[in-house]
């Protein structure tokens, strides 16, 4: 593996992706127990941010269509078995919004 690359897993431990470590920004916690981490998905050629809520992925959101059409993905084959996303609309909708934002000061 090239210098500056890494390995992404799942939680429950499967393989994700190869992440371009220069690329991985930041994660951004909120208060409602949702999380926002950028990096650099190697699936697609723009930015993308993956969505948490009490650790556990729920979506990705991408801008391969360009920073007016980002695309969210629903991830619910990595989740444990145990874990319901069941979380207030408001915090989601809240979560969401943060994370566009997020996505699209990255190419500002």
């Amino acid at each position: 593996m090239p210098s500056g690359q890494g390995l992404r897993f799942n939680k429950d431990g499967s393989f994700s992706g190869v992440v371009d470590l220069k690329d991985e920004l930041m994660s951004i916690k909120l208060q409602s127990g949702f999380e926002i981490v950028s990096y650099s998905d190697l699936r697609y050629e723009e930015m993308t941010v993956e969505l948490q809520y009490n650790g556990e992925q729920i979506a990705q959101l991408n801008m391969d269509g360009g920073v007016e059409n980002i695309e969210v993905e629903i991830l619910s084959d990595s989740m444990s078995l145990d874990f319901s996303m069941t979380f207030k609309l408001d915090d989601f909708m809240d979560a969401l919004d943060k994370a566009r934002k997020h996505l699209k000061n990255y190419v500002n």
